[in-house]
């Protein structure tokens, strides 16, 4: 009987132990963050690799391993002369500090980047005068930091981490030392808030808010809004989405305001203050939502569609239209009521949205 010898191809055991040599040199501090951030540029090598592993590993043991010692000996050649050469800035954890002032500012959009950090965003001590600054923020990072300030009655600042090519940089937490940002309270604002795996607490108390976008992932975000006079000035727009991560949200009493919420699989909680007049629209999948009312508080709650999810309702709502999990409820008077909150739910797939009356 004939036996035909199966071969196995050595090239993955050479690159995994190849792998397991690198992160032990970074370990050891025998090469540096820069030389690592390489292989954020140099991964299609391995692509090559395997397709000559195909190609040639078949043949016999020998090709296979020379295939892959090759592979994985061209990677490190190029971790250790990449930062030479430039491939990549700075991997140093340094504070800078950028600023911009009011000037003849009327309005400002400010938006801020935060990738991967933590931040903590708040109103600057009250000042006068055009000199005072619209921001001022002090930030460690790696790599580079894109700012800019444009325009003058109508102001554009910009603030966030560097391109995609820097951001294979950050090796390890950056989130120890937060981004400190300061923000004028004189000037009404428009602020964008684009975060990842790192924590946020904006709070808001001090500012005008004209409108506030906070888009989160995997990290946890903290959102206190302003005071009721400053909120219903602009009776401000506000849209917050999340994935994996938590958000939590502080409206003061007497607030005014309109609310977008979209989640995935995170969990947002929105708490609102006594006397809210306040619309909250919702659209989630398979995370949790949970939005608190104080007692006596006029509410209504729209479901319009909902699957497999699951809506949870404080007593003393009546239903007023529609049949199973989908309809209208609200509390008795608040038609008549001058302060209402209005939750529509607009769409709900696996998850959970609570509506529950506390304080």
């Amino acid at each position: 009987m004939e036996h035909r010898y199966r071969y196995r191809s050595l090239f993955w055991p050479l690159v995994l132990i190849g792998a397991g040599v690198i992160w032990l040199l970074y370990s050891l501090d025998v090469i540096s963050a820069s030389n690592l951030a390489v292989l954020g540029l140099v991964w299609p090598v391995f692509v090559i690799g395997i397709g000559a592993d195909l190609l040639l590993g078949h043949r016999s043991p020998a090709a296979g391993a020379i295939v892959g010692v090759v592979t994985v000996g061209i990677v490190i050649a190029l971790m250790l002369i990449g930062p030479s050469w430039g491939w990549v800035g700075s991997t140093d954890l340094k504070t800078e500090t950028f600023s911009t002032r009011v000037g003849e500012a009327t309005q400002a959009q400010v938006e801020i980047g935060l990738s991967g950090y933590a931040a903590s965003l708040h109103a600057l001590p009250a000042a006068t005068g055009p000199d005072r600054p619209l921001l001022y923020a002090s930030i460690a990072h790696r790599g580079t930091i894109d700012f800019g300030a444009e325009g003058t009655t109508e102001k554009v600042v910009t603030l966030k981490s560097g391109s995609d090519r820097q951001r294979w940089q950050r090796i390890g937490s950056d989130t120890a030392t937060p981004w400190d940002i300061g923000l004028d309270q004189g000037v009404p604002l428009s602020i964008l808030v684009r975060a990842s795996s790192g924590s946020s607490t904006l709070d808001l108390a001090g500012l005008q808010l004209r409108k506030l976008e906070v888009h989160a992932s995997s990290g946890d975000s903290e959102v206190v809004l302003p005071g009721a006079d400053r909120l219903s000035a602009y009776r401000p727009d506000i849209q917050l989405d999340s994935s994996s991560g938590r958000m939590d949200v502080q409206a003061p009493d007497g607030a005014t305001f309109g609310m977008r919420v979209g989640m995935s699989s995170g969990d947002t909680r929105v708490t609102l203050g006594k006397d809210s007049a306040v619309e909250v629209t919702f659209r989630g999948s398979s995370g949790q939502f949970v939005l608190t009312v104080r007692p006596g508080q006029a509410l209504r709650v729209e479901v319009k569609h909902i699957s497999s999810g699951d809506v949870r309702l404080p007593d003393g709502l009546t239903r007023i239209s529609g049949e199973s999990g989908e309809g209208v409820w609200q509390t008795p008077g608040y038609d008549s009521a001058a302060n209402r909150v209005n939750l529509i739910i607009e769409s709900m797939s696996s998850g959970t949205v609570k509506v529950q009356v506390e304080g």
